[in-house]
């Protein structure tokens, strides 16, 4: 991923697996998926579905499924913010700690 300067990259699908890589993120073996484990949860990145994956299971709340898509690059900036919350310790579950909901603002 190359940006000039001062100059803020904006992250698009053609340039997310350069970004995914700067942020630590693996392919797995399937190739089409991407993936990296932030402490006991796991985020992943679907390029052959164009999803982002969230640890649901792990209990991560997903209000708005138009945020788990390729459709909008703001999707990969919301992702991005999810990804750093977890690296700070925020977890996806435990209500009395810290906890990250994702949910779409306007």
């Amino acid at each position: 991923m190359q940006c000039l300067g001062n100059i803020r990259c904006v992250i698009t699908p053609d340039n997310l697996p350069d970004f995914l890589a700067l942020l630590g993120f693996a392919k797995t073996k399937t190739k089409s998926v991407w993936h990296k484990a932030v402490g006991s949860t796991t985020l992943e990145v679907d390029f052959a579905k164009q999803q982002l994956i969230y640890p649901e299971t792990q209990g991560l709340k997903v209000n708005e499924r138009q945020t788990c898509t390729f459709s909008s690059n703001e999707n990969f900036v919301v992702f991005e913010c999810v990804h750093r919350l977890l690296e700070k310790g925020y977890i996806a579950a435990a209500p009395a700690r810290k906890q990250a909901i994702m949910q779409r603002y306007l």
